[in-house]
């Protein structure tokens, strides 16, 4: 077993739109059941983080 992740990113993105963005992909993310909406201390090296919402081979 590993430890993996992914990064979205938008590179037309400026400082302004990071906080209304990063909202809007969690929304998604939550709502597409990748990732729980609940956070928790899950992330290794961060407060709280959101935890993966299946397991296994998922999509």
């Amino acid at each position: 077993m590993g430890d993996r992740f992914q990064v979205i990113v938008d590179l037309d993105a400026d400082d302004g739109d990071a906080a209304p963005l990063a909202r809007r992909v969690r929304e998604w993310l939550v709502a597409e059941g990748v990732v729980l909406g609940e956070r928790t201390p899950c992330v290794p090296g961060q407060p709280l983080g959101h935890r993966p919402a299946r397991t296994g081979s998922g999509r």
